[in-house]
């Protein structure tokens, strides 16, 4: 089978990288359940000069515990899969 740039089969074979946007919305997806399965939840509340925003609801925003959770697996997701993001804020 020829994939040459022209055929149909190329743009299956080939991928446009997400954007750091993109990236943030999809490690927030994965980490969610995880959030919402201890009672709580975080969201994006805006993505913008380099710095990412999140709103902490429900459980988490009232449990002592809820920064270390978000420092050990939200803040370090987002550096390994959104490098371009230098802050993360949350609120």
């Amino acid at each position: 089978m020829n994939h040459q740039k022209d055929s149909p089969h190329a743009i299956l074979t080939t991928r446009t990288p997400l954007s750091p946007e993109e990236r943030v919305y999809a490690v927030i997806a994965r980490v969610r359940p995880y959030i919402q399965s201890h009672g709580g939840d975080v969201t994006v509340a805006s993505i913008a000069d380099g710095a990412v925003t999140l709103k902490i609801a429900g459980s988490c925003a009232h449990c002592p515990l809820a920064t270390l959770t978000y420092n050990k697996v939200v803040k370090t997701l987002l550096e390994e899969e959104v490098p371009e993001i230098a802050r993360i804020i949350l609120t």
